[in-house]
Protein backbone atom coordinates (compact mmCIF):
# COMPACT_ATOMS: atom_id res chain seq x y z
CA UNK A 1 0.00 0.00 0.00
CA UNK A 2 3.17 2.33 0.72
CA UNK A 3 2.80 5.60 2.24
CA UNK A 4 -0.42 6.72 3.26
CA UNK A 5 -1.32 10.43 5.38
CA UNK A 6 -5.05 9.66 6.01
CA UNK A 7 -5.25 6.79 7.86
CA UNK A 8 -8.35 7.23 9.64
CA UNK A 9 -9.87 7.13 6.54
CA UNK A 10 -8.23 3.87 5.62
CA UNK A 11 -9.42 2.62 8.73
CA UNK A 12 -12.59 3.59 8.43
CA UNK A 13 -12.80 0.12 5.81
CA UNK A 14 -11.39 -2.44 8.34
CA UNK A 15 -13.22 -3.94 11.71
CA UNK A 16 -10.20 -4.89 13.09
CA UNK A 17 -6.73 -4.02 13.30
CA UNK A 18 -3.86 -6.72 13.77
CA UNK A 19 -0.29 -6.01 15.17
CA UNK A 20 2.34 -8.87 14.50
CA UNK A 21 5.31 -6.62 15.45
CA UNK A 22 8.27 -8.17 17.81
CA UNK A 23 9.65 -5.13 18.74
CA UNK A 24 7.82 -1.69 19.44
CA UNK A 25 8.94 1.82 20.98
CA UNK A 26 5.37 3.75 21.77
CA UNK A 27 3.36 2.24 19.09
CA UNK A 28 1.67 5.45 17.21
CA UNK A 29 0.00 2.97 14.81
CA UNK A 30 -1.84 1.22 17.51
CA UNK A 31 -3.13 4.55 18.85
CA UNK A 32 -4.71 5.15 15.57
CA UNK A 33 -6.12 2.09 15.50
CA UNK A 34 -7.72 3.27 18.70
CA UNK A 35 -8.82 6.49 17.80
CA UNK A 36 -10.44 4.96 14.70
CA UNK A 37 -12.55 2.46 17.18
CA UNK A 38 -11.04 -0.41 15.87
CA UNK A 39 -10.66 -3.92 18.20
CA UNK A 40 -7.47 -4.69 18.28
CA UNK A 41 -5.00 -8.04 18.18
CA UNK A 42 -1.42 -7.42 19.18
CA UNK A 43 1.56 -9.63 19.83
CA UNK A 44 2.14 -8.43 23.28
CA UNK A 45 5.76 -7.13 22.56
CA UNK A 46 8.53 -6.19 25.37
CA UNK A 47 6.96 -2.35 25.09
CA UNK A 48 3.89 -0.50 23.85
CA UNK A 49 1.17 -3.38 22.99
CA UNK A 50 0.38 -3.68 26.75
CA UNK A 51 0.24 -0.01 27.48
CA UNK A 52 -2.67 0.71 24.95
CA UNK A 53 -4.23 -2.60 25.02
CA UNK A 54 -6.74 -3.75 27.60
CA UNK A 55 -6.45 -7.43 27.21
CA UNK A 56 -10.30 -9.17 26.56
CA UNK A 57 -12.04 -5.23 26.50
CA UNK A 58 -10.86 -3.77 23.56
CA UNK A 59 -8.74 -6.29 21.68
CA UNK A 60 -6.09 -9.28 22.46
CA UNK A 61 -2.59 -9.51 23.64
CA UNK A 62 -1.15 -12.63 22.61
CA UNK A 63 2.48 -13.92 23.65
CA UNK A 64 5.11 -12.76 21.29
CA UNK A 65 6.19 -14.90 18.73
CA UNK A 66 2.87 -16.92 19.73
CA UNK A 67 1.83 -17.53 16.44
CA UNK A 68 -0.53 -20.11 17.25
CA UNK A 69 -2.25 -18.35 20.21
CA UNK A 70 -2.61 -15.26 17.69
CA UNK A 71 -4.15 -17.24 14.85
CA UNK A 72 -6.89 -18.46 17.55
CA UNK A 73 -6.88 -15.24 19.46
CA UNK A 74 -7.74 -13.66 15.61
CA UNK A 75 -10.62 -16.34 14.88
CA UNK A 76 -12.44 -15.89 18.41
CA UNK A 77 -12.85 -11.92 17.50
CA UNK A 78 -13.52 -12.71 14.34
CA UNK A 79 -16.61 -14.76 15.13
CA UNK A 80 -17.20 -15.20 18.58
CA UNK A 81 -16.61 -11.80 20.22
CA UNK A 82 -19.37 -8.91 19.35
CA UNK A 83 -17.00 -6.31 17.68
CA UNK A 84 -19.31 -3.35 18.33
CA UNK A 85 -18.99 -3.66 22.10
CA UNK A 86 -14.77 -3.93 21.59
CA UNK A 87 -15.17 -0.78 18.98
CA UNK A 88 -16.65 0.90 21.99
CA UNK A 89 -14.50 0.14 24.07
CA UNK A 90 -11.45 0.82 22.59
CA UNK A 91 -13.11 4.53 21.50
CA UNK A 92 -13.37 4.79 25.24
CA UNK A 93 -9.40 3.82 25.81
CA UNK A 94 -8.88 6.26 23.13
CA UNK A 95 -10.04 9.10 25.09
CA UNK A 96 -7.03 8.44 27.74
CA UNK A 97 -4.81 9.61 24.75
CA UNK A 98 -6.28 13.28 23.98
CA UNK A 99 -3.66 15.82 24.03
CA UNK A 100 -5.86 17.59 26.65
CA UNK A 101 -5.77 15.25 29.07
CA UNK A 102 -1.79 15.35 28.38
CA UNK A 103 -1.58 18.54 28.83
CA UNK A 104 -3.27 18.91 32.16
CA UNK A 105 -1.32 16.11 33.37
CA UNK A 106 1.82 17.78 32.45
CA UNK A 107 0.58 21.41 33.58
CA UNK A 108 -0.32 19.09 37.27
CA UNK A 109 3.35 17.82 37.16
CA UNK A 110 4.97 20.88 36.82
CA UNK A 111 3.31 23.11 39.17
CA UNK A 112 4.00 20.04 41.75
CA UNK A 113 7.48 20.53 41.05
CA UNK A 114 7.05 24.40 41.47
CA UNK A 115 5.50 24.35 44.53
CA UNK A 116 8.49 21.96 46.17
CA UNK A 117 10.96 24.58 45.96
Amino acid sequence: MGYRSNMPDIYKDYSIFALTSRHEGFPMVLLEAISSGLPIISLDCETGPSELIKDGENGFLVKCFDVEEFAKKLNTLTTEINLKEFSESTMARSSDFKQEKFLSEWVNLIQSILKRD
